[in-house]
């Protein structure tokens, strides 16, 4: 095969790929429904409200308090103090003394073979009274409305779990530029009508800050108990769902529910390496297809431009390469306007890019060597 056949046959390959990512894309901006939007629903049952916490003093107290004061006629808050070191625990019993109806439970000690997470929502779990269970990590913050849509969303779905998006604050550089591919890729690369039709269990994409179960759809997976073991939880949970043949949704929290997970590049990269790689059931293969489709898309025209420039190829035009980083760019500023995060980032999107792909073969690395630490745990490396 002579260069032009092989440049003409990447460039097909490139636009095809090209293509079904911005089908997905503008498929997804039909089938992402925002969590406001739902009929509200006629019958309010009891929901458990459960929040695990490990060192949170900086995010607790707004986060629990914007839960105990939704609008709702029937609901419970409980708050698990996961052997915090800091002054969570502290917090968590002034806001008990303003709020009555905050229940504090303190964590046990985490028996081998369970991770720390999984550990703590079990604990919370037991304790729980609601008809309807809301997992909730402690660096959300949630609207009044919140809990009354969630009920109203899942109610019309008939959703045995409802996950979201919520509205990911980033105060730092680092943050604003590492940060959104991870919910850029599950608008342009995860189909998300398609899978809330199909039963497929790797069809789906949970998010571990919302975790919105029926009390009898988590029991009939077996909850936590059923994987003590598993670092990725919110995934492996949504997973059984789909396997059990109930229903999973997923939804657009941004105006109802938000969140900082990490306050500098530094955390930012601590965080996602932790998990990345196991987002891919631990599987070399599947990270590679995804990482070699979507290399091609967002870095292929880059690649192409610079070969071009220096006079390594020459089948190529200068104007079909600047078609390609044009609708690169399109794909990264629609899905940015989205989810809400500015525009004007997404003219950083090489950069982003690069920043994931690299933290995600750190991941590998990690999960490998079995050295991925989280809050002071080591985390051990088990299958999803």
């Amino acid at each position: 095969m002579n260069q032009l056949d092989l440049i003409g046959w990447l460039s097909i390959l490139y636009f095809f790929l090209l293509g079904v990512s911005i089908i997905t894309l503008l498929l997804n901006l039909k089938f992402f429904i925002r969590l406001d939007q739902f009929p509200q629903a006629e019958h309010w049952p009891g929901v458990s409200i459960l929040v695990p916490a490990r060192n949170e003093e900086h995010s607790i107290r707004a986060c629990v308090q914007s839960l105990l004061i939704q609008d709702y006629p029937d609901y419970e808050v409980i708050v698990l103090d996961d052997e915090s070191s800091d002054q969570t625990g502290n917090i968590l019993t002034q806001i008990g003394e303003q709020f009555q109806h905050l229940k504090i439970i303190k964590g046990k000690p985490l028996p081998k073979g369970w991770m720390g997470k999984n550990w703590a929502c079990h604990q919370l779990s037991e304790e729980a009274k609601g008809e309807l269970i809301l997992f909730t990590d402690a660096d959300t913050i949630h609207h009044p409305r919140m809990l009354k849509d969630s009920v109203s969303a899942l109610t019309a779905q008939n959703a045995d779990l409802l996950t979201l998006i919520p509205y990911e604050k980033m105060g730092t550089w680092g943050e604003k530029i590492f940060l959104p591919y991870m919910f850029l890729s599950a608008l342009v690369f995860f189909p998300i009508g398609i899978a809330h039709r199909l039963k497929n269990p790797l069809l789906c994409f949970s998010i571990g800050q919302f975790m919105f179960f029926k009390r009898s759809s988590y029991l009939q997976i077996g909850g936590h108990g059923q994987i003590k073991g598993i670092i990725m939880e919110d995934l492996t949970l949504g997973r059984s769902i789909k396997r059990a043949g109930l229903r999973w949704r997923m939804v657009d929290g941004g105006l109802r529910v938000q969140c900082r997970m990490y306050h500098s590049f530094s955390e930012t990269w601590k965080g996602l390496s932790r998990f990345l790689y196991l987002g891919y059931n631990n599987s070399i293969l599947q990270l590679l297809v995804v990482w070699v489709w979507t290399s091609f898309v967002f870095l292929g025209p880059l690649i192409a431009l610079g070969l071009k420039t220096g006079g390594v190829i020459h089948e190529i035009s200068y104007s079909v390469i600047g078609l390609a980083l044009f609708m690169d760019l399109a794909i990264w500023a629609i899905a940015y306007w989205r989810l809400r995060i500015p525009i004007i980032l997404s003219l950083f999107f090489p950069i982003t890019f690069l920043l994931n792909l690299i933290a995600t073969f750190f991941s590998v690395y990690l999960t490998v060597t079995r050295r991925t630490t989280w809050k002071g745990r080591s985390l051990i490396k088990t299958e999803v």
